[in-house]
């Protein structure tokens, strides 16, 4: 499950700005120009198929399956992270720094990458990065000019480094969750055995998450010029875009630990009453 996890953070994904961003707001603004509401509009959706998909494929029964995943489906709701991401960067982002993210975002290149993003983000394509990420990879390191840009993005991002840190954080979480939800008692030492199994998860799964990204990558902006690729990562290596994804990182974090403590608490819970 955590695999599913790290790609529904990974991967851009998901079409379509909620309606409950109707009304102006800086941020709301901002979130829409640079297509953060079409990547997470509709997560909870993204969450319950993969959480099905993923307890089947461990062997769990249909029944069990389908309930966690429409656990899942509440607890990752695309809108209600959206609200909170936006209550977040309302408190931390500077005008300054959102009005050079909508000033990108509005220009031709930000325009086509944002384009670039949108289009990536379908099943179809999600799933063609997910069946050809060693030919995506591959391909990728045949083209070093291409490749360093995308690195720089990635650093500059925080890409690999956020889904890395989200994973860690979210395991941790669903595991205290689960303890929550069974009422065992949270001490010191439990939550230090919880952290060293999370950090070690961590190490294991970061090769593969840098993998993920990488080949994401690749295909998202396989068709846009290296030039405009450079223009990208210029802009986000700013002070003001630096700043902006940094608040995201922590706010991102934060939510989806509570989030993942959450469903961790929900599940024990739901499994405690089948027993009785």
């Amino acid at each position: 499950m955590t695999l599913l996890l790290a790609r529904a953070v990974c991967l851009v994904a998901l079409l379509g700005a909620p309606a409950a961003f109707a009304q102006s707001n800086p941020v709301r603004e901002m979130m829409q120009a640079s297509g953060m509401t079409e990547q997470f509009g509709d997560m909870g959706d993204e969450f319950r198929t993969g959480v099905v998909e993923t307890a089947t494929e461990q062997g769990a029964p249909k029944e069990m399956a389908e309930a966690m995943g429409e656990i899942a489906g509440r607890t990752f709701d695309g809108k209600r992270f959206l609200t909170d991401i936006e209550a977040e960067l309302t408190e931390t982002l500077s005008s300054d720094e959102i009005a050079a993210i909508k000033q990108f975002y509005g220009s031709p290149a930000g325009k086509r990458l944002k384009d670039a993003e949108v289009a990536a983000s379908t099943t179809e394509v999600r799933n063609e990065i997910s069946a050809h990420q060693a030919e995506l990879r591959a391909n990728l390191e045949k083209q070093p000019d291409r490749l360093a840009v995308l690195t720089r993005m990635d650093d500059a991002m925080l890409g690999t480094e956020l889904t890395a840190s989200v994973v860690e954080n979210m395991i941790s979480a669903v595991m205290i969750g689960t303890m929550e939800g069974q009422e065992q008692p949270v001490g010191k030492d439990a939550l230090a055995i919880v952290e060293r199994r999370a950090a070690s998860m961590r190490e294991m799964l970061l090769p593969e998450l840098r993998r993920e990204v990488r080949a994401s990558f690749a295909r998202t902006y396989r068709d846009i010029p290296l030039e405009d690729l450079k223009i990208y990562a210029d802009f986000l290596e700013t002070e003001r875009a630096k700043a902006v994804y940094a608040a995201l990182f922590a706010a991102t974090d934060d939510i989806f630990s509570a989030r993942s403590r959450e469903f961790g608490r929900a599940f024990a819970e739901m499994m405690r009453e089948k027993r009785t």
